[in-house]
């Protein structure tokens, strides 16, 4: 076989490298040395860029000392931009610090920043060298006053991302008001117990060109900011409005909220939803919405879950956890309509049961909250607000058995069946803490192609028959959380292990099953985990030592109330 390259032919052999680089790179230096090698310093800086590009961060930090080119080319912004310099105040000299100042765009964190001479002269070169090249600057949980905060920003005239979370001594309106050519993209003001309505309205009006918003965790907004920001921030794409409680009368501000393709609204919704009301929020965002978290939001009920799958069949991330009301209902419509998922999450629903898995319900073992249910919560009062329990009620059984299952199977026939595999682009499920589930469905839903991560914590029913099972459907799992599920033993381990070798995080404490068997299976087959957790179980401190040596790429491992913690405390391999 002849090896040709630019019309030079080598006879049974292929070129070597230095070879091919005389054919097809032009030659500006000649091969120096007694050994012929090619001076690299003729490649052009934007090649050498581009190989960095596949480097690891260590990597490239050590091929950045080589020479001065080298270290020009690990500057290009293509390399930077991902990257964030992280400072603390209390280690960092100001001397160092000031080196930035070579370095093209970049990403700044900050923090412990306080009223110390050090803190203060870093802060003094950051407004005088650095501003101009600042993309982001995080200054989260920092005490800054505001108008050092302005004196910085007035500068930063690249600037489109900036956090001060948990900065409570900022007054915002005067902070920003004052600032009229900074035009940020994305702002973060989680946790600021002096922000209020006041100051988001400020925010609104002088930065219209914001796209991603998180006001989460703010005890003094109201409805006022989510109605500022519905009118003010017309190209917003992404808001988090964590815990800003509405009120059933103020959840049709929803309504106006019509260009965000991801939308947070974790435990904002306590109070029963209205159909109607939901219907229309429903209807503005279906375009444009592609990620939904209501988890912790009591107020929804089966009807409005069923009214959202409807309209909203562009959802790819949904996140209903600790919704108490919905049930095998609602399951049963996400399977049918939002076919499009890569992300599911119904942690603590505890009311869904096998059927919704398998894609049927009764009307039976609907969750009806009545005045002694729990989970309805229709008062905004405490979350842990202890309720007496109702004597003389005698418990309903809500628990569906086989009977039961085949009847409602029969009931809805073939069409009407609407299984969880339906989804076949998932790759990320949570069912943990839905414990009515069982072998009985979970054998044949849980099955998706590109699966990735699940969450079957303290899911009790299961048993070895669940795991063997998804461990053949589904090869391509990487985090798997089995915590407390007590049945499981070293068989289904084993089993998981030998048909899902890309497992990075396998969490099965509290399972007194698990013996020193599962950890030889883990040695055997060369499973690379990063982290594991074997609290609770029966594995001796012998082979938990052998797993260390064994496997370098393991970081975490923790092993409290094990044979092995009589003598040791957890483990945190570095």
């Amino acid at each position: 076989m002849a090896y040709v390259v630019e019309g030079t032919s080598y006879m049974g052999r292929p070129p070597t490298y230095n070879e091919y680089l005389r054919e097809v790179l032009p030659a500006v230096h000649e091969p120096t040395g007694t050994n012929g090698l090619i001076d690299i310093d003729f490649l052009p800086t934007e090649m050498i860029a581009h190989i960095m590009q596949y480097l690891t961060v260590s990597d490239r930090k050590d091929a950045a000392l080589v020479c001065k080119k080298w270290y020009q080319a690990s500057m290009a912004p293509q390399i930077q931009k991902n990257m964030v310099i992280s400072v603390k105040s209390s280690v960092t000299k100001p001397r160092p610090f000031t080196a930035l100042k070579n370095r093209q765009d970049f990403h700044l964190s900050l923090s412990d920043v306080d009223g110390s001479s050090n803190s203060v002269e870093l802060l003094g070169v950051c407004d005088r060298s650095l501003s101009p090249k600042l993309l982001t600057l995080s200054l989260k949980g920092t005490r800054i006053s505001p108008d050092t905060l302005v004196s910085i920003l007035k500068k930063c005239s690249n600037l489109t991302s900036l956090d001060i979370s948990c900065c409570n001594q900022l007054i915002l309106a005067e902070s920003l008001a004052n600032i009229p050519n900074l035009r940020l993209k994305k702002i973060s003001l989680v946790s600021c117990k002096d922000l209020t309505d006041a100051g988001v309205v400020t925010l609104c009006t002088s930065q219209p060109t914001i796209e991603e918003l998180d006001i989460s965790s703010n005890s003094q907004l109201t409805a006022i900011s989510v109605k500022h920001v519905a009118n003010k921030l017309k190209g917003i794409r992404s808001l988090n409005i964590t815990k800003i409680k509405l009120q059933s009368s103020e959840a049709k501000i929803l309504n106006e909220i019509t260009s965000c393709s991801k939308l947070v609204l974790n435990a904002c919704l306590l109070q029963l939803w209205v159909k109607s009301e939901a219907d229309s929020a429903f209807s503005s965002w279906s375009s444009a919405l592609q990620s939904l978290d209501m988890s912790y939001c009591s107020g929804l009920s089966n009807q409005v879950v069923v009214s959202m799958c409807q309209r909203l069949t562009n959802l790819q991330q949904l996140d209903l956890s600790s919704c108490y009301r919905i049930d095998d209902v609602s399951l049963r419509e996400i399977s049918k309509c939002l076919i499009s998922l890569t992300k599911l999450s119904v942690a603590w629903c505890k009311h869904i049961t096998d059927m919704g898995l398998i894609g049927v319900y009764h009307e039976g073992f609907a969750h009806t909250c009545a005045k002694e249910c729990r989970c309805g919560r229709e008062k905004d009062f405490a979350y842990f607000e202890y309720t007496p329990p109702v004597k003389d009620i005698a418990p309903r059984v809500v628990i569906p058995t086989v009977g039961d299952i085949n009847a409602a199977l029969q009931h809805f026939g073939a069409e009407g069946r609407f299984p969880l595999w339906r989804m076949n682009k998932l790759r990320s499920l949570d069912l943990s803490v839905c414990g009515k589930i069982s072998d009985a469905s979970v054998i044949d839903a849980i099955d998706f192609p590109e699966l990735t991560e699940l969450n079957l914590a303290m899911c009790s029913r299961l048993t070895d028959k669940s795991v063997i099972a998804i461990a053949s459907h589904n090869g391509l799992l990487e985090k798997v959380n089995l915590s407390q599920c007590h049945q499981i033993t070293d068989q289904s381990v084993a089993a998981l292990l030998a048909g899902c070798r890309r497992i990075v995080h396998l969490n099965i404490s509290g399972c007194p099953l698990i013996t020193d068997l599962t950890i030889d299976c883990i040695i055997k087959h060369r499973i690379h985990l990063k982290s594991l957790d074997v609290s609770m179980c029966n594995i001796s401190l012998e082979a938990l030592e052998r797993l260390e040596q064994l496997s370098p790429s393991l970081q975490t491992i923790h092993k409290r109330y094990t044979a092995a913690a009589s003598t040791t405390q957890d483990a945190f391999l570095i």
